[in-house]
This record gives C-alpha cells, structure tokens and sequence, in this order.
C-alpha cells in the first residue's frame, strides 16, 4: 500500500462548527466548487485552494444538499436543497440565473410516461450513493454500506436480466469503518474512498471490471493522517494532474499528491518478492501487516 502526499490545506473562510459536504471538479478542471453546511457555495483554486474573488455564494438555499456541474455552460453549476428548489450559478456574473422546482425527467423521445420507464432496481435497502460506471453498468451503495453492480438491460430486447455482482458489505470486504464515495474513473473503472477513523486514515481502492468485478486491496493508496478523528465528506480526484481533494468534519479541505505508477509498481513487485513460498501463509502475513488486518482486530465502527 502506497501513500499520498498531503500538499496543502485550507479552511476556505469558513465560519466555526461548519464543514464541507461536496467537492466538485467546475467544468474543465477550471477551478473546485463546494456546498458547506452553513448553505454557502464556494469557488476556489485547486492549487493553492484559496477562494477565488467573489467566489463565495451566501445561503444559497434553505439546507443545501447537492452540487453538480452543468454541461450545457461550462460557466455554471447547479446546486438542490431541502426547499425543494433546484438553481443553477453563474460563476462569472456570480449570481443565480435561475430556478427549478418540482423536477421530473423523461425521455422525450417517447410519448408515454410509462414506457419511458427502462429499468427498476431493487437493491434492497436504502441507497447511499448510485451512478453510472460505463454505459450499461450502475453501481449501488446502500446505507449499510453494501454494494452491488447492475447490468442495465434494453427493454427492446428479449435478453434475460443478468445477475448483479454483489460486492457485499465493504467494510468486511476492505475493513474499514466508513465509504466517503465511489467515483468513476474511466474505463467502466472507479476508485472506492474507504474511511477508517480510529487510524486516521482514508484508502483509495480500485473497483475494476473484468469476467466480474474485483476490489483489488493491494493496489490501496493511502492518505496517511487523513483529517484527524473526523469524518471524512467528500472526495475529488484529478486524473491530469494526479491529485485528490478531500474535505472533512474538521472543516478543512485538504489537497494530496498521488504517488506516481512506477513507485506504486516497484512497491508491489517488492511485496511479491518477500513473499514466502506458502500462499495461503504469504496471504496472512501481508494481510497482519497493513492497517486494514490491524483495523479486523479492533473490530467496526459505525460513525453514523
């Protein structure tokens, strides 16, 4: 396991007893933008992570709760709240250029509500976080932090629904005490944010695709220190320029340095060179010796 590097952190002027709940890449990679539970947004440089001028949006909703970006202005982001409301930010003019509620989506393209309707998936307990890995695969993390992959089905054709990959509970399967997210990273791929709080750590592990998916634990990076006892909120990843942004409990966002793929190569064909001869035994001695055999040991932890 590799770790990252923390290259710097910053409060981003937020008031006392308030933390960031999303991080979020602008479009283009311009800048990050962020809702914090004091109802603000908040536009800042990914480098230094310093506010940008006029980059703070005041109360912009009645309990803020989503942050996305909006493809059809690079300029803009959307943002959703416990009002009921969806708006839509200018970042140049820094003002609202409009509102929505009351929102349903339907494909157009077809007349009857009810056969706009693709696919329902029972997951079987209430969901976490849900999206796409590629175009005809959804992921599902519920609550209890137990994951599924689902193949979406095409209703014009006569194809048997096929067999979801049940990951199971990721706290087992990566023993950890908490998921910050799943994101996608191209390629049907995605990195899992895997939190533990009692050793102050954030893991990055991979989900990957294949004759059925796989969570490899070996390829883990880790963000030794992560922030501190408390929870960690949100994730981001740059893929350009190697880095992930993080932001807490702690009110901070901090920003870490991937180890680059040669230092992560040359590590793992060092672990596979001490390995004794004795699988099942080289399996058990590398497993005691990371953080996450330790963290079996202790046992869970629920932070919710």
């Amino acid at each position: 396991m590799k770790p990252a590097s923390l290259t710097s952190e910053s409060s981003l002027s937020l008031p006392a007893d308030s933390y960031i709940y999303k991080l979020i890449h602008t479009s283009q990679n311009a800048a990050l933008a962020a809702i914090s539970s004091d109802d603000s947004l908040r536009i800042f440089d990914p480098e230094q992570l310093q506010l940008q001028a006029g980059g703070i949006f005041h109360k912009t909703h009645e309990g803020v709760t989503c942050l996305e970006t909006f493809d059809a202005d690079p300029h803009c982001v959307l943002t959703a709240g416990r009002d009921a409301a969806g708006r839509c930010w200018d970042l140049r003019s820094e003002r609202k250029t409009f509102e929505v509620k009351d929102v349903n989506i339907y494909d157009t393209a077809i007349a009857d509500e009810e056969e706009a309707l693709i696919q329902i998936i029972n997951h079987g307990s209430s969901i976490n976080h849900a999206g796409f890995l590629s175009n005809t695969e959804v992921y599902a993390l519920s609550h209890d932090e137990n994951l599924s992959v689902y193949h979406l089905t095409n209703p014009d054709e006569n194809i048997a629904t096929e067999v979801p990959s049940k990951l199971g509970d990721l706290r087992s399967v990566l023993h950890c005490e908490y998921i910050v997210d799943i994101v996608p990273s191209g390629n049907g791929q995605a990195i899992i944010g895997a939190g533990i709080r009692s050793t102050q750590e954030l893991c990055l592990v991979p989900l990957q695709s294949g004759s059925q998916w796989s969570i490899p634990r070996d390829q883990a990076i880790c963000l030794n220190g992560g922030h501190g006892p408390e929870i960690i909120r949100s994730m981001c990843l740059n893929h350009a320029s190697q880095k992930v942004f993080t932001a807490g409990e702690d009110g901070l966002v901090k920003s870490w340095q991937m180890p680059a793929n040669d230092e992560v190569e040359n590590e793992k064909g060092d672990e596979e060179e001490a390995q004794p001869r004795d699988e099942k035994t080289a399996l058990r001695e590398n497993f005691k010796k990371t953080k996450f055999g330790k963290e079996r040991i202790r046992g869970r932890f629920a932070p919710y």
